[in-house]
């Protein structure tokens, strides 16, 4: 890593932060139409460049999903976020890959599952993340409803991903 660029994992995160890290943008990560309630982070994989926060991933709790009839644990990320003028250097990719290391070494899961845009598929599938085809069902307020994004999982394991619809069986993440 270069000098004065560093990883951290944080339990949590305060307002003050999280908002130096999105507060240039009303909507960043573009899903605000979809208005979904979403699964809180617990933890936080940061960047930071000279003590600053640059680049974020944020990571559920493990949860058992079902895939066809199949329990599947996953670990959930969501939140990726690089402030504009960083981006392109690298960063998100070094804290997916933290979070990834995370996941299967301190929570013991057998896949990253995230959520995300269609434009964003390509990013994620360069470093090995393949497409989960629907149906994808998750939990809102008024019920199970299909998701409105693209689903994607990344083995951590030597296990493939089962074939059938995917229940996250809780909130999005």
């Amino acid at each position: 890593m270069k000098p004065g660029i560093e990883v951290r994992l944080k339990d949590g995160m305060t307002e003050e932060e999280w908002r130096r890290l999105v507060g240039w943008s009303d909507d960043p990560f573009r899903i605000a139409s979809y208005r979904y309630v979403w699964e809180p982070k617990r933890w936080r994989i940061l960047v930071c460049v000279e003590g600053e926060p640059v680049s974020h991933v944020g990571v559920t709790p493990q949860r058992m999903v079902k895939v066809g009839e199949e329990p599947v644990l996953v670990g959930g990320i969501g939140g990726v976020v690089t402030l504009p003028q960083y981006r392109g250097q690298g960063f998100a990719r070094l804290a997916l890959r933290e979070a990834m290391r995370f996941l299967r070494d301190e929570l013991g899961v057998d896949f990253g599952l995230l959520l995300c845009r269609e434009e964003l598929v390509p990013f994620y599938a360069a470093q090995g993340w393949k497409r989960v085809p629907p149906p994808v069902l998750i939990e809102q307020p008024r019920g199970k409803v299909p998701l409105g994004l693209e689903a994607m999982a990344l083995a951590l394991r030597e296990k493939p991903w089962p074939p059938g619809a995917l229940d996250l069986c809780g909130l999005p993440f």
